[in-house]
């Protein structure tokens, strides 16, 4: 796995930061097209382990918060795998934005023999937090 990478896909950035952590900044539809990428890069820096993954959702002038279109959130939950993951942290969002990355983690949560910890979390710095907690404490 390279020490870092970066990749644009639609209006998102992701941002890998070795050794485990895999920033992502949503704006605005994460789509049909865009979600085979997303996948990709999941795979790519999933390659020597799992890692820590970021969703910072970002409000977008007159679109208050990213949403997942209903064909992406099916590519997602058939092609990815919980077996990828430390942890999820979802930075803001609004109700329907947790709802939705519940369900997906859901999904993938029945597509790999792994189970990983959920947070919600107000802020980039409480993530970061969360992470330095997460690695702190032995797995189940």
């Amino acid at each position: 796995m390279a020490q870092s990478g970066e990749w644009v896909v639609g209006n998102h950035q992701l941002r890998f930061e070795s050794p485990d952590i895999l920033w992502t900044r949503v704006r605005g539809w994460i789509t049909a097209e865009d979600a085979p990428r997303w996948v990709d890069i999941l795979r790519e820096v999933t390659s020597r382990g799992p890692v820590y993954c970021v969703v910072e959702m970002v409000p977008m002038e007159g679109f208050p918060y990213p949403r997942l279109s209903q064909e992406a959130r099916q590519y997602l939950a058939r092609n990815s795998s919980s077996d990828w993951f430390r942890g999820m942290v979802y930075v803001g969002g609004g109700l329907l934005q947790k709802i939705t990355a519940k369900g997906v983690t859901m999904a993938m949560l029945l597509s790999g023999k792994k189970r990983f910890d959920v947070e919600f979390v107000d802020s980039v710095e409480a993530a970061r937090k969360w992470i330095d907690r997460n690695r702190a404490t032995p797995p189940r």
